[in-house]
């Protein structure tokens, strides 16, 4: 969570816990903001990106333990043109990977230094005018490309062998969870939710649903079925989240003390 554009902290709504974070040294519009594991984890990252203008963004990063954020700027050239968009970064196999307006893909490395690369390779472009997402499910970097009003729903795989997307039919037992803040793949519990994608959208007070199964759109405690997202609501100020009751302790929530 933020409190303006200079503090960052972490707050979990079931316990009531709070992490603060490092201050940045100036005021930052970060567009998309991403960690790599529990705040509470000594492998803990803290990733951020900003679009200072047509020719450079920032990238920013602050590691469990530090009392500072590191920061770094790149220029966009016209062959790594990379327009930061309001989507979250999605933390896979040791990167931080970024898709901007056009399908393009960023990525920060942790491996091997301070290290910010749009990749030439895939260059699918996705409509700018209409959202995509990323998302991390069964070891796969997946994307979730949308239509106008939803009216088509593409799923892709990164094929890491030839960097290009290949479309994927089925979910099989998972599920995903899309919103601009987060983006979350979890097994489903039961039959009747796998092969779905969630959305931060409702219809009347139920939660909006696409099924892979009938390639069409349904609600949570209703028959409602349509083909687009006419008549829903997009909810712009909540998150998809992963419950976590586990306590923790002083040392745990200090960061800044360590």
């Amino acid at each position: 969570m933020s409190k303006g554009r200079g503090t960052l902290f972490f707050y979990n709504p079931f316990t009531r816990a709070t992490i603060q974070l490092p201050d940045l040294k100036r005021r930052y519009n970060l567009v998309s903001i991403a960690f790599s594991s529990l705040p509470t984890s000594s492998d803990y990252v803290v990733f951020g990106i900003a679009h200072d203008d047509w020719f450079e963004i920032s990238i920013f990063v602050v590691a469990w333990g530090n009392n500072f954020w590191r920061s770094r700027r790149f220029l966009n050239t016209n062959v790594e043109k990379y327009m930061p968009c309001i989507n979250n970064p999605v933390f896979y196999n040791g990167a931080f990977y970024c898709l901007d307006y056009n399908g393009t893909l960023g990525v920060f490395n942790l491996k091997n230094g301070f290290i910010w690369k749009v990749l030439v390779k895939p260059r699918e472009h996705f409509n700018a005018v209409y959202p995509s997402f990323l998302v991390e499910c069964d070891g796969k970097l997946l994307l979730v490309d949308l239509g106008p009003f939803g009216k088509s729903v593409g799923i892709f795989r990164l094929d890491f062998s030839k960097m290009v997307w290949v479309k994927v039919e089925s979910l099989g037992t998972h599920m995903l969870f899309i919103s601009n803040t987060s983006c979350l793949s979890a097994i489903a519990p039961n039959s009747c939710m796998e092969n779905k994608i969630y959305f931060a959208r409702l219809h009347g007070e139920g939660i909006l649903f696409y099924s892979l199964d009938t390639g069409s759109y349904h609600c949570l405690g209703s028959q409602h079925s349509v083909k687009d997202f006419y008549d829903t609501t997009e909810q712009l100020n909540c998150t998809w989240i992963e419950p976590n009751w586990l306590g923790t302790t002083e040392q745990e929530l200090d960061w800044l003390s360590i």
